[in-house]
């Protein structure tokens, strides 16, 4: 028979429990991947947000928006860009404040800028991390980066899904783009054979490029990427974990 002891402990206990899991107390309050999982026309954005764990990333923020693109506007975006650079775009379209289509539609005339998820990088792309949000003609909303030359080529679709006030799933026609975002790959590859050179793999490095074996090493970068390479005949340098 339990006694008031016990009684007195499970109460003890279950009051941590409501303590730690409760909405106010910053517990993961959404699985970005779980949610998405029930809609199949965003099934390859999904698979996406996994392959480049930007789905951590959201889920890792009480407060978010999800820009999202169905299979034929993700396919697009996917074919044309290695991994680093669709990790980029899907950071652009996590948006780091909450919005429905009532509060869409009630925004003032005029820009509203917001933060994404690449701002948060530190990175010379996270300069360019804003997003500007704005009531186009016909009651359409448009978003843009605060990049000089973007367009407001992204527009809303429709509410996808939401937790109120803590995650708002919305479909957008396309990616938010800005010229050199899709750049962001270049670099990466330039700067992986810099370190094979470095390092003195000179001749690995060169075969790398020559061969495209080169695009298979930049996409996995991005997700971390250890690399034996031989070194160059004559050289003595140890062996560089990347």
């Amino acid at each position: 028979m339990a006694t008031r002891k016990d009684a007195a402990m499970f109460s003890s206990v279950l009051l941590v429990l409501v303590l730690l899991c409760g909405p106010w107390a910053g517990c993961r309050a959404h699985n970005i991947t779980a949610i998405l999982e029930r809609y199949p026309e965003y099934s390859l954005y999904n698979s996406y947000l996994t392959r480049t764990k930007v789905c951590d990333e959201i889920n890792a923020h009480e407060t978010v928006t999800c820009l999202v693109l169905d299979n034929g506007a993700m396919s697009t975006l996917a074919a044309k860009c290695p991994l680093a650079a669709i990790k980029n775009a899907l950071r652009l379209l996590a948006l780091l404040d909450y919005f429905d289509p009532p509060k869409l539609h009630a925004l003032p005339s005029g820009s509203t800028l917001t933060s994404t998820l690449l701002q948060t990088t530190g990175n010379e792309a996270g300069n360019l991390g804003f997003v500007n949000i704005t009531n186009l003609r016909g009651g359409r909303v448009g978003f843009a980066s605060t990049a000089p030359g973007s367009k407001f080529d992204s527009t809303y679709t429709k509410s996808v899904d939401k937790i109120p006030y803590n995650l708002s799933v919305l479909a957008v026609s396309a990616p938010i783009v800005f010229p050199g975002l899709f750049d962001t790959p270049t670099a990466a590859s330039s700067n992986l054979t810099a370190l094979l050179e470095k390092a003195g793999c000179k001749t690995f490095a060169r075969l790398l490029t020559t061969s495209g074996v080169l695009k298979v090493f930049q996409d996995a970068m991005d997700k971390g990427l250890t690399l034996f390479a031989p070194m160059t005949k004559r050289s003595r340098r140890p062996m560089r974990r990347i």
